[in-house]
């Protein structure tokens, strides 16, 4: 199954604001905005296998594709002392779709022959990722010129990308409205919460005080990271629902979705010299 988006916004309205707050322990931000994208049109390719019409790839085009992105987000810094501080962050937003677009399918071995529908899309949402995000950041600078922070992350609220061809009327034609297949059929995948540990840890050496031939103030960086050091390498990040559906059996596993999956325990280990 492949699919090929070609978005054409004819409209995109957007606001935002924000609160800054600067004093000698404390750092606050706060901003909020909206923005809604109007009359945009899609365009995505896949084998098709409705009923009553020969197998074929198809040009799927969306036309009055009408979403909306608001979120607020939030960051916190406290100094204990000059050395110790901590940091708390969040990003609680909401990607939607505004209306149901309408559908037409171009067979490419009928150019004669085409579909017509309304995808149900209205109030199920984007999959643009963890919809909510939080961290917390503890934070060390030493005297001796060495920093280490540690990360505690927690992300919810994923949802798996929907695919139109599977929420149409000929998608659910005969199944009872509410019951578990319709309900299997139509409602959205929202994927497993994730909770991720993230250390950094960062040194400067200034060789040209026991190095004496070097240039005045030359320095040695070295920056080290470990991303999830928890090592947790079941973390679905996003993914989409196959455009390809059975409509004759109505069985929403014989073409399942696809997932990314974030890596496990990953690092870097980065060394730079200034003069």
């Amino acid at each position: 199954n492949t699919v090929v988006n070609h978005p054409t916004v004819q409209k995109t309205i957007s606001s935002e604001v924000g609160y800054l707050l600067r004093a000698p322990k404390t750092n606050i931000r706060a901003v909020g905005y909206v923005t809604e994208r109007r009359d945009a049109t899609e365009v995505q390719r896949f084998f098709y296998e409705g009923a009553g019409s020969a197998n074929s790839m198809i040009a799927y085009v969306l036309q009055n594709v009408d979403t909306r992105y608001t979120g607020l987000e939030l960051a916190f810094d406290y100094k204990f002392t000059s050395s110790f501080s901590a940091t708390a962050v969040a990003a609680v937003g909401q990607a939607f779709y505004l209306a149901d677009p309408d559908a037409t399918g171009y067979f490419e071995n009928a150019l004669d022959s085409s579909i017509s529908e309304k995808a149900y899309f209205n109030n199920t949402y984007l999959g643009v990722g963890p919809q909510s995000a939080y961290t917390i950041g503890l934070n060390y600078r030493s005297k001796d010129y060495w920093y280490v922070n540690l990360n505690f992350s927690y992300f919810e609220r994923a949802y798996v990308d929907p695919a139109a061809p599977r929420r149409t009327e000929q998608a659910v034609e005969g199944i009872e409205k509410g019951s578990d297949k319709w309900q299997a059929i139509l409602n959205q995948e929202k994927l497993p919460a994730i909770f991720t540990v993230d250390l950094f840890a960062s040194k400067s050496f200034l060789l040209s005080k026991s190095l004496k031939f070097l240039p005045r103030n030359t320095y040695l960086y070295i920056n080290v990271g470990i991303n999830n050091l928890l090592n947790n390498q079941n973390v679905a990040t996003g993914g989409f629902e196959n455009s390809r559906f059975d409509y004759e059996g109505t069985n929403v596993n014989k073409f399942a979705s696809k997932y990314f999956y974030g890596f496990g325990r990953n690092y870097f280990i980065n060394f730079s010299l200034k003069f």
